[in-house]
């Protein structure tokens, strides 16, 4: 019989399994003191690990459970985010108890799945979650970086054999780069102000002061940014492509930056660049501009296929799409939310009040 308790830290084995299984990454014992005890979040409560299904000794399920610090307005907003969502075949009937589990918190402020597959996104909705008011995640756009190489993995998504998409792909190639003269692929140009690509670890205080400046600027839904939990999210933790940022700065004053991280999809030989945030003081137009240039040249260096955006409030997707990017439609709501305080619903319902990216919850982790 299939029963449900919460994570326990000697789980990450049997956990690791599971998700190998299914064919995930396997997460390690220094993967999960990163998540529950290293976590800047911690400082305002604990809440439990996770939970997993058990059948006899086995662990046949698994949901994470991990906290994410919010600022809206004057008011700390804290939320559980769902991640790692897995069941094995043979316990897929009792999912729904996986998310239930989830669902009933209700020492926090906010619950939210951030990455939910369509079938998930079904269940949440179901347990009174609602899609995230902004549009921007209907589609992911996107920048060819390595025609030739993209190609290859483009025919391998759409079921296209490894032996049959290699002499298919350099015609695809070439399509691919004529299409890339008509767009505007990002180009830096000369302007005064400085970037510089930095790691995880050379984040300083002025990021600090960015985020008392972006706080001020209007009252909405933001996941904490300060140095601290930059520094813990963007963490290398042993990655063969840790993740970077790329800052613009005036007079040593840090004006914004976008973080990028990698998720190579190995199953396609496709190695994808995504942006994780997009943080620039009033949204200025050209500087994201400046910083999306280099984010593709830097993410391309590293051997980078493609560069991706999810998400992001209409005016930040308003100049990336006057990049004229690739798109791929998503109408499955990956991102679904629910609050657990009515009042609070009420004023998540409106669209401007969010910022909502793969910076939210476990997209870019």
């Amino acid at each position: 019989m299939v029963r449900i308790r919460e994570v326990e830290e000697g789980d990450v084995e049997a956990v690791g399994s599971l998700l190998q299984a299914e064919g995930w990454g396997a997460p390690t014992a220094s993967d999960w003191r990163w998540m529950w005890e290293e976590n800047p979040a911690i400082r305002q409560r604990r809440l439990p690990r996770g939970w997993v299904l058990v059948d006899g000794e086995a662990v046949v399920g698994f949901l994470g459970n991990m906290l994410q610090e919010y600022q809206f307005g004057d008011r700390p907003v804290v939320a559980a985010i769902a991640a790692g969502f897995v069941v094995a075949p043979s316990a897929r009937g009792s999912s729904l108890q996986l998310i239930a589990s989830h669902a009933r918190q209700s020492n926090v402020d906010l619950l939210l799945n951030t990455t939910a597959a369509p079938h998930v996104s079904k269940i949440a909705q179901f347990l009174k979650f609602r899609p995230v008011p902004q549009p921007t995640f209907e589609r992911s756009a996107y920048w060819v970086l390595r025609p030739s190489s993209f190609a290859r993995g483009a025919l391998r998504k759409k079921g296209v054999s490894r032996v049959a998409a290699r002499p298919a792909a350099p015609a695809l190639a070439l399509l691919i780069r004529a299409e890339g003269l008509r767009r505007r692929w990002p180009r830096e140009v000369r302007s005064g102000v400085d970037l510089k690509v930095i790691d995880a670890a050379s984040i300083g205080v002025e990021f600090d002061r960015l985020w008392q400046r972006r706080l001020a600027e209007c009252p909405r839904l933001l996941a904490v940014r300060d140095a601290q939990t930059l520094r813990w999210h963007f963490a290398s933790r042993g990655r063969r492509h840790p993740p970077f940022l790329v800052c613009a700065l005036s007079a040593s004053e840090l004006l914004g930056y976008v973080a990028v991280v990698r998720q190579d999809a190995a199953h396609l030989g496709l190695t994808r660049a995504r942006v994780a945030d997009i943080f620039v003081e009033r949204d200025d137009p050209e500087i994201i501009r400046q910083l999306l240039a280099r984010s593709a040249g830097h993410a391309r260096s590293t051997g980078a296929d493609m560069l991706e955006v999810v998400g992001l409030p209409r005016q930040i997707r308003r100049v990336v799409d006057g990049l004229r990017p690739f798109e791929i439609p998503d109408a499955s709501s990956p991102f679904v939310y629910k609050a657990v305080d009515p009042a609070l619903g009420e004023r998540l319902a409106d669209e401007r009040v969010w910022y909502a990216g793969l910076f939210d919850g476990d997209g870019s982790v």
